[in-house]
C-alpha cells in the first residue's frame, strides 16, 4: 500500500469518528444531566470542527497527495485499480500478480529492485556515476551538467524486472517529470551496462540520461491508463496503475464493482451465464477485431494520424482508447508499413513525426521488432480464420495448468500451445504425420510448425524472437528484403542455394537468380560477416540456439562469431559472446562487451589462436565456411567478406 493511500485511510477513519459521534449526540442529550449535555455538546462540536477538517484535508490531499517527485497513482473516471478485483476473483488477481505485466513498472523499493546499487562507480566516458542505499532508498551521485555541480538523486520507479530492469530518479522535489538513469541491470549477468548497450544502435560515448521520457512515451504501455499531464512548467504525470494491471485489459472497473456490490449470488449466476456480463470488458467475448486490439494497444505500432491537436490533446490527458472500442475509433490506427504506409493519412502521420519505416519494418511491411498485433493482422489465420492472440495465450494461469508460475509467465503461452499444437487445433490434418508436409523427421526441430512460419525473425531484448506473422519460408523474400529465411536459421552451414534448391523440389518454388557468393559460401557465415548490423545479430543468435547446433553442428562458427566480438555495434557483441560460451573450448574467456577495444580485440585473437590449436577438420565443406581442409580459417576470404559488410546505420525501435 502507497503513502497516498495510507493517508486516505487514515483521514477515512477520522471523517468515520465524527460522524459517529454525532449520531450519538441526541441519545446522549437525552438522558444525561445538564453538566453532561454541555460535555456532550462540546463533544459535538469538537467532533464537527474534528470532521470538516479532515474532510478538507482529505480533498486537499487528494488535490495534492503527499509525494511531489514522481508519477502518481490516482484511480478516476470508473477506474478502480487491480486491489478492488482481489476480493472477488482471487486466483486471476494472483496469475495476474506473477505476471511480468504487473512489474514493467514499479516504485523503488528493496523489493522491486534488482540491480546492485552496492556496486563501485559507474562509468560512461567522462562521467562518472556512484550508486548509493540509505535504508530503503536508493541513490545516484552524479555531475550536473545543467547545474555545473554534482547532485544527489534518488531512485524513485523502475522499468522491467524480466530480463532487464531501467531505473529513473527524480530531478525535481516539486516536479513529477523523471530523469533516465544511463546504465540498465542484466539480470542474467548480473550486471551493469549503458543503456544503450542493451538496444540495436551504435555505442555512445556520452551518459544519455533523457528527462521526461517516462512522462512522454513510456507510461503508455508500462501503466495502465496513464495521463501525462506535460503542461509546463510541472510535469503532473498520473495512471490508475503502475504496470499493466486488470484495467488495462478489461476497462475501468467501477461500473462491474457497482453491479455486484454486496451480491455474491448475482455475481455467481452472471460467472454462470455465457453471455458474460456487461458490466465489465471480457475480451474472449468481443468480436475477434476488438479482442486483438486489446493487445494491440501496448503490442502494436501506432500512430495518432487525426491532428497535431489531437496529439497535443493526449499528451495531457492520454490516449480515448479503452478496451472494448477501436483503435481506430479512437484516433489511432495501426500502421502496418509497406503498401499500408502509402495511405494518404498514414503518410501524413509518417512524416509529421518523422517516423523512419526502417526501424520498425522490413522492407515489405513485416514488423521487425515485438509488435505481435501488426504481424497477427497480415497473417491469413487472422484475416481468413479466427485466429486472436488468446488462440495461443492466456493471460491468467488455469487451474488445471500443471506449469509452475514461472514457466507460464515466461510468455504466457496455453498448455500445449508452444509446440504444433497451436497450429493443429485448427490445422488438424499436420497433426499425425507432419513429416508428410514437412519433409522432416516428425520428432525434429523442422517439423515445428512454428519454426517454419513464425521463425525468429524479430529483435529485441538481446535475443532474437518469433515473428507474429505467419508466413512461408523463401530464399527470394531474404533476397528482397534482407529478413533471414526460416530453413537456413537452423541450416547455417548450407548455402542459399542449397535451400532454394530444396524448395524448388519439395513445395514448387522457383529457384531465384543468386549470386556465386550465395550459391556457393554458407549462408550463417554470410549473414556473421557481410549483413547490416540486425542481420548479424540473428545471425549470432543462431548461432547459440540449440535446432541449429543440431542441424549445423557448432564448432565451426567460433572463428567467425569471434570477429563479431569487435562489432561497432555493443548488442552484436553481447549475443555473438553468448553463444560462444554455449560452444566447448571457448566458455571460460573472460570477455567485457562494453569494455575496453584493445581487451576485446585480444580476446578474439585467443579465440583464433585456440581454434587452429585444435586442428579440427570440417570435412567436405571447408570452403563454404571460410575453413581450409586443415580446418584453418581462410583469412583472405574472411577479410574479402569484411570489406563487403553492410555498413549502413541500423537502429531498432524497440
Amino acid at each position: 500500500m502507497g503513502p497516498e493511500r495510507s493517508a486516505e485511510l487514515i483521514l477515512e477513519a477520522l471523517i468515520l469518528s465524527a460522524v459517529l459521534a454525532a449520531a450519538l449526540l441526541p441519545i446522549a442529550l437525552s438522558t444525561a444531566s445538564r453538566s453532561a449535555r454541555i460535555s456532550c455538546v462540546l463533544a459535538w462540536l469538537g467532533a464537527s470542527l474534528l470532521g470538516a477538517t479532515a474532510a478538507t484535508v482529505y480533498r486537499n490531499s487528494m488535490m495534492e497527495p503527499p509525494v511531489r517527485n514522481r508519477p502518481l497513482e490516482v484511480t478516476r473516471d470508473d477506474y478502480t485499480s487491480s486491489d478492488a478485483c482481489r476480493s472477488c476473483h482471487p486466483s486471476q488477481y494472483e496469475s495476474w500478480h506473477r505476471s511480468w505485466h504487473r512489474t514493467m513498472t514499479q516504485v523503488v523499493s528493496p523489493e522491486t529492485v534488482i540491480g546492485d546499487f552496492e556496486a563501485g562507480p559507474l562509468r560512461i566516458g567522462f562521467q562518472e556515476y556512484e550508486l548509493g542505499r540509505k535504508g530503503d532508498e536508493f541513490w545516484v551521485t552524479h555531475y550536473d551538467r545543467d547545474r555545473l555541480e554534482r547532485v544527489e538523486r534518488r531512485v524513485l520507479m523502475s522499468t522491467g524486472s524480466h530480463h532487464m530492469q531501467f531505473y529513473w530518479f527524480n530531478l525535481d522535489d516539486s516536479n513529477r517529470e523523471l530523469g533516465l538513469f544511463p546504465f540498465a541491470y542484466l539480470k542474467e549477468d548480473q550486471k551493469w551496462v549503458p543503456r544503450t548497450a542493451v538496444f540495436m544502435g551504435l555505442e555512445t560515448k556520452e551518459a544519455v540520461e533523457e528527462h521526461g521520457r517516462w512522462n512522454r512515451d513510456c507510461l503508455f504501455c508500462h501503466s495502465t491508463a496513464p495521463r501525462p499531464r506535460m503542461t509546463p512548467p510541472r510535469a503532473k504525470t498520473e495512471a490508475v496503475e503502475f504496470g499493466i494491471a486488470c484495467e488495462a485489459c478489461h476497462g475501468p472497473g467501477g461500473p462491474h464493482v457497482e453491479t455486484h456490490a454486496g451480491d455474491p449470488l448475482g455475481r455467481y449466476m452472471q460467472h454462470l451465464d455465457e453471455g458474460g456480463d456487461d458490466s465489465i470488458v471480457q475480451p474472449a467475448r468481443l468480436e475477434k477485431e476488438a479482442a486483438v486490439e486489446v493487445c494491440g494497444q501496448c503490442h502494436g505500432v501506432t500512430l495518432l494520424l487525426e491532428s497535431w491537436a489531437e496529439h497535443e490533446r493526449a499528451s495531457v490527458h492520454g490516449f480515448r482508447f479503452r478496451p472494448g472500442e477501436r483503435i481506430s475509433d479512437s484516433g489511432r490506427v495501426v500502421l502496418r508499413g509497406g503498401e499500408h504506409a502509402s495511405e494518404p493519412r498514414i503518410a501524413e502521420a509518417i512524416e509529421r513525426y518523422d517516423f523512419d519505416l526502417e526501424t520498425t519494418f522490413w522492407s515489405d511491411g513485416m514488423v521487425r521488432v515485438p509488435r505481435e498485433h501488426n504481424g497477427l493482422l497480415d497473417s491469413p489465420c487472422y484475416q481468413r480464420g479466427e485466429m486472436t492472440c488468446q488462440s495461443c495465450h492466456v493471460m491468467h494461469k488455469r487451474a488445471d495448468d500443471p506449469r509452475g508460475f514461472d514457466e507460464w509467465a515466461d510468455d504466457q503461452l496455453g498448455v500445449g500451445m508452444r509446440g504444433n499444437g497451436a497450429c493443429t487445433q485448427c490445422h488438424g490434418s499436420f497433426e499425425t504425420a507432419p513429416e508428410q508436409h514437412t519433409h522432416h523427421a516428425a520428432d525434429s526441430p523442422g517439423s515445428s510448425c512454428q519454426n517454419c512460419h513464425m521463425p525468429y525473425t524479430t529483435y529485441a531484448l538481446l535475443k532474437a524472437i518469433r515473428q507474429h506473422e505467419i508466413d512461408v519460408p523463401s530464399v527470394a523474400t531474404e533476397l528482397d528484403t534482407g529478413r533471414p529465411n526460416a530453413c537456413n536459421a537452423c541450416h547455417l552451414d548450407q548455402s542459399l542455394a542449397w535451400t532454394a534448391g530444396w524448395m524448388r523440389d519439395w513445395y514448387g518454388q522457383a529457384v531465384p537468380e543468386l549470386s556465386p557468393e550465395q550459391r556457393e559460401v554458407a549462408t550463417g557465415v554470410s549473414w556473421i560477416l557481410t549483413g547490416d548490423a540486425a542481420q548479424r545479430g540473428l545471425g549470432a543468435w543462431y548461432a547459440g540456439w540449440e535446432p541449429a547446433l543440431r542441424a549445423s553442428g557448432g564448432d565451426w562458427m567460433a572463428p567467425h562469431l569471434a570477429q563479431l566480438l569487435e562489432d561497432p555495434y555493443p548488442a552484436v557483441r553481447y549475443i555473438a559472446w553468448r553463444s560462444l560460451r554455449q560452444m566447448s573450448g571457448f566458455d571460460d574467456l573472460p570477455f567485457d562487451y562494453v569494455g575496453p577495444a584493445e581487451e576485446r580485440a585480444e580476446v578474439k585473437r585467443a579465440i583464433w589462436r585456440r581454434w587452429d590449436q585444435r586442428g579440427q577438420a570440417p570435412g567436405e565443406q571447408s570452403a563454404s565456411l571460410l575453413l581450409y581442409p586443415d580446418g584453418s580459417l581462410d583469412q583472405l576470404a574472411l577479410r574479402d567478406m569484411l570489406e563487403r559488410r553492410d555498413d549502413r546505420r541500423v537502429i531498432i525501435s524497440e
